[in-house]
């Protein structure tokens, strides 16, 4: 687990130098001081997943301000989940305003319930192109996490009803970025279609 880790950090830090992507090597080096722990599984790293989602952007095609949404999707936890471990003052400094936006979409916290953050999520043209990354690296790696079934369930109900109606009144809202778009959400209802057979398997077996 610690090599893959270790070989997925390295290309991402030589693939943003070599695009001259300076202030995400200041994201990537600043998620990493904040993620340092593990998954559930124990031997994954945390910052594994932040990774992972960075790398899956840059494959994208289209993506309209492409530093600014991997800058994002390396420290899209990091309000939620560890508000103290950097300033609201030292990411508007380093990244700017909209980065800044971005971050207070893609924190649960900050809203009252999850109509009103999908809602602010589907305005925001990084917030809502990394939370769709976000849910496409969750399920792939549900097994590694050890998702229960009801949790597996909770994830794709809310793909259906949340997800995919943000994909697509973003790509409506941010043409540019519409074949970023149209990939994340056929990847998404790719894995829906198979978690749900996995959950309808399991429920008959259940029965029997």
């Amino acid at each position: 687990m610690a090599d893959r880790f270790s070989k997925l950090y390295i290309a991402l830090k030589f693939r943003l130098h070599g695009m001259g992507f300076f202030k995400a090597l200041v994201a990537l080096e600043k998620g990493r001081d904040i993620h340092s722990g593990f998954r559930k599984d124990g031997k994954t790293p945390e910052y594994q997943h932040q990774l992972e989602i960075a790398l899956f952007i840059l494959t994208l095609k289209d993506v309209q301000d492409l530093e600014g949404a991997i800058i994002c999707a390396l420290l899209h936890d990091t309000l939620e989940d560890y508000p103290t471990a950097v300033s609201e003052a030292w990411i508007l400094k380093q990244f700017g305003q909209d980065v800044l936006q971005s971050l207070h979409y893609l924190d649960k916290n900050r809203w009252e319930n999850y109509d009103v953050y999908f809602a602010n999520l589907t305005m925001d043209v990084n917030g809502s192109l990394v939370k769709l990354c976000d849910r496409i690296n969750n399920f792939q790696s549900m097994n590694r996490g050890k998702f229960t079934i009801e949790k597996q369930k909770k994830y794709a109900d809310e793909v259906k009803k949340y997800f995919l109606v943000m994909a697509k009144k973003a790509r409506k809202l941010f043409p540019r970025q519409m074949d970023a778009y149209y990939n994340a959400e056929t990847m998404l209802k790719n894995q829906y279609e198979l978690i749900q057979l996995f959950i309808d398997a399991s429920e008959n077996k259940a029965t029997i």
